[in-house]
């Protein structure tokens, strides 16, 4: 699925780009039926989650995952699992498979939520490239050029406010992302989330360019 991904996008790493079905392989790979018999397996002991808030428009708070996948999703909750490639046997292996199709190191986190969220997550930006695998449910993506913004100033309104909702116009790309789906946001362009009638699990494929001074997605 990699290999098919890559040249699809190397063409246009500096922009923001959807690719429809490329990915069929990543649909049943990771599921809240998964996650959860991983976590009865031992897996997981921890993990962070993520819930609207009214005054920041989101936090991210610890937590125990002995509590299990459908206590997260609760209140249109967010389950955020970083590196999760470190302990999930089927994340591992697509992160060795990415590795070896991207020549570029890159790390892999796992997002859960739960339907009608209208936040999953607000518009922040992050210091890698992202490629998004859809590998259950459905996720609407919003995302936003960031060219125009001198990057102090894109930096002071992502950090402003604790999350605080920002202003950026119409996105570059508005998109529903179905299962075997894959999506691109080029570093530092800003993203947002949320879910409709289901829940969604995607993995996030982090591609470290910046971190390691690669300039191969610049």
């Amino acid at each position: 699925a990699w290999r098919r991904i890559v040249p699809q996008v190397e063409k246009t790493w500096s922009e923001a780009s959807i690719l429809r079905d490329v990915a069929p392989e990543a649909i049943g790979a990771v599921t809240l039926d998964k996650l959860d018999a991983h976590v009865k397996n031992g897996g997981f002991l921890s993990a962070r989650r993520g819930a609207p808030s009214a005054e920041y428009g989101w936090e991210t708070e610890p937590f125990q995952m002995r509590s299990g996948t459908a206590k997260a999703l609760e209140n249109k909750g967010t389950l955020i699992l970083n590196g999760v490639a470190e302990s999930m046997p089927e994340c591992a292996r697509c992160a060795l498979a990415a590795l070896d199709a991207f020549e570029a190191p890159c790390s892999i986190n796992c997002y859960a939520t739960g339907p009608h969220a209208a936040v999953a997550a607000p518009p922040h930006a992050d210091a890698q490239g992202v490629l998004v695998l859809q590998t259950c449910g459905t996720q609407r993506w919003r995302v936003w050029d960031a060219r125009p913004f001198y990057a102090s100033e894109l930096n002071a309104a992502l950090t402003a406010g604790k999350g605080a909702p920002l202003e950026l116009g119409e996105p570059y790309l508005d998109v529903l992302l179905k299962e075997g789906d894959a999506l691109y946001a080029p570093a530092g362009w800003p993203h947002a989330t949320s879910t409709e009638e289901d829940a969604s699990v995607h993995l996030t494929l982090g591609l470290d360019h910046a971190i390691f001074g690669l300039d191969r997605f610049s």
